[in-house]
């Protein structure tokens, strides 16, 4: 089934990849409108991410301090060192 632009099989494979199972486990969903399957698949992302929210943003916290350090002093921070 096709609605929209969206292809059910591929909304299907997309789902697959994101939950780790194989297509042919999720085949009884071919019969669904493909919207409902990409709803399922935003849900499905939606909950993966709220469940690893502490660790997304540890990872985020850590890539922001390295950018910081990478960057080397900024002029506000050169002043103030300069100042001591």
């Amino acid at each position: 089934m096709s609605s929209g632009g969206l292809n059910a099989g591929i909304e299907i494979l997309k789902l697959a990849r994101l939950t780790g199972c194989a297509p042919h486990e999720l085949d009884y969903l071919d019969q669904r409108e493909p919207q409902d399957i990409r709803d399922l698949r935003e849900q499905v992302t939606g909950v993966r991410f709220e469940a690893d929210r502490q660790l997304l943003q540890r990872i985020a916290a850590g890539s922001t301090l390295r950018g910081a350090l990478e960057a080397g002093p900024t002029p506000r921070r050169a002043g103030a060192k300069a100042a001591s």
